[in-house]
């Protein structure tokens, strides 16, 4: 990207790029003004435009951005973990937020202390650890994995 463009990438939803209707200003006002649909872009989608105040009248390029692209850009969301004797009762609720599976921990093993370095979306790591460093076996059941001792 090169400087004065900004990026504009869809993880949600649809979202449409409007210009004011040429002679108009764009201020906060009560009515809506009228405005010009230069691009209308869905989830996956990244555009780069100018962020002068010069009003462009070409229609921005939206590229569609494949997953292992999207997960790419969006990798500064998710947090890079650093446990120091972190309990396992506060480690889970993070994974949980940043992770595609929903983890449910055995009360007993809330007390069990982690040491390392983790992405916070990475469960699979989460998971190896806890089986290899600690014999703690995730099982499928309701919607979720649920963590316990073998």
């Amino acid at each position: 990207m090169s400087r004065g463009q900004v990026a504009v990438i869809v993880t949600e939803g649809r979202v449409a790029l409007d210009q004011p209707a040429s002679g108009e200003e764009s201020s906060v006002a009560t009515t809506r003004p009228s405005v010009r649909t230069l691009a209308t872009l869905g989830v996956g989608d990244r555009v780069r435009i100018d962020a002068g105040t010069q009003r462009s009248t070409t229609v921005p390029v939206i590229e569609q951005l494949s997953a292992a692209e999207l997960a790419r850009e969006l990798a500064w969301r998710v947090p890079q973990l650093t446990l120091s004797a972190t309990p396992l009762s506060e480690v889970i609720p993070v994974f949980n937020r940043y992770g595609s599976e929903r983890l449910v921990l055995d009360p007993v093993l809330g007390d069990m202390r982690l040491g390392g370095v983790l992405r916070a979306d990475n469960t699979n790591a989460l998971l190896q650890l806890l089986k290899n460093e600690f014999g703690i076996e995730a099982e499928r059941r309701e919607g979720a994995l649920w963590l316990h001792r073998r």
